[in-house]
């Protein structure tokens, strides 16, 4: 696979990882929310996420999150780097392309 297409597929699962990370922040939310007002979380969610279900919910959406939004900063602080130094390389004289 060339550079480029490296690049692209990187960048694409960056965004793909942000997407589910913001999925997972949402619910996060959510069920935090609902293990403290779950009086109020309950009827909204039709008896879906209780006080159980949302503290369940809670502890389990913690570590994926974590997961996903880590490769997110990852991939994106790489790609950073690597724009950085090649500016760099470009500056002193140069740059194999």
């Amino acid at each position: 696979m060339s550079q480029s297409g490296r690049a692209s597929t990187l960048r694409r699962v960056g965004r793909w990882c942000a997407w589910a990370a913001l999925v997972l922040l949402l619910v996060t939310l959510l069920s935090g929310y609902g293990i403290t007002r779950f009086r109020v979380v309950t009827p909204l969610t039709l008896g879906v996420l209780n006080k159980v279900v949302s503290h369940r919910l809670h502890q389990y959406t913690i570590v994926p999150l974590l997961v996903f939004l880590l490769l997110h900063v990852g991939i994106a602080v790489r790609g950073r780097v690597i724009a950085s130094w090649k500016r760099k390389r470009k500056r002193r004289g140069g740059i194999e392309q």
